[in-house]
């Protein structure tokens, strides 16, 4: 489907890999190779409600932020999911707030805008490369004092998602309290 898009759009660019990414790599990549000024990606699986996009583009483009992300846990959010992955999300991003003193509500949502000439900056900087990219993006951005706001979004849950609690958790536990050393011993 995606060679087929880009095939009928000149503005669609394919970029492909022989070899697996990981999700942080992946984007790395894809922001490099991007030409416009605001850059936006969304999950694959288009939990979050495309409606919202033009608020986050707005907010980026028009309203001064270096950085606009959807959000599942604000208070007027409308989010779909199952009990136990909505407990460890709030567990995470709790854990998230508190060891790393980060001021977002929701790092995971796959719904993100940023000012190319801001977040170029950093992406080179982060250091993992699956689900903890996100995180690690935000906190290393809030770090440099960029300034980034969070819309409340409608998303459903997929069934067919590839994060394991069980699994992804651990892994992400690990990646809070890397992030929280190396910040320590480098003052950013």
């Amino acid at each position: 489907m995606a060679i087929e898009l880009a095939s009928l759009d000149s503005q669609i660019h394919l970029l492909s890999s022989n070899e697996r990414l990981g999700k942080g790599k992946a984007l790395n990549r894809a922001i490099k190779a991007c030409s416009g000024d605001v850059i936006c990606y969304i999950d694959a699986d288009l939990a979050t409600d495309m409606a919202y996009l033009p608020k986050l583009i707005e907010a980026v483009e028009n309203e001064g932020y270096d950085i606009a992300i959807g959000s599942r846990l604000m208070g007027n959010s409308q989010a779909k999911r199952d009990t136990r992955r909505l407990l460890a999300s709030v567990a995470y991003n709790q854990m998230v707030r508190f060891i790393l003193g980060s001021k977002v509500c929701d790092h995971q949502c796959g719904f993100k805008a940023f000012r190319k000439d801001k977040i170029i900056f950093i992406i080179d900087k982060i250091k993992d490369n699956h689900w903890f990219w996100d995180t690690e993006l935000l906190i290393r951005g809030q770090r440099q004092g960029y300034k980034i706001k969070e819309i409340p979004v409608a998303w459903k849950e997929s069934k067919s998602t590839k994060v394991s609690i069980a699994k992804d958790a651990n892994s992400m536990g690990r990646q809070i309290i890397r992030l929280w050393w190396e910040l320590r011993e480098n003052g950013r």
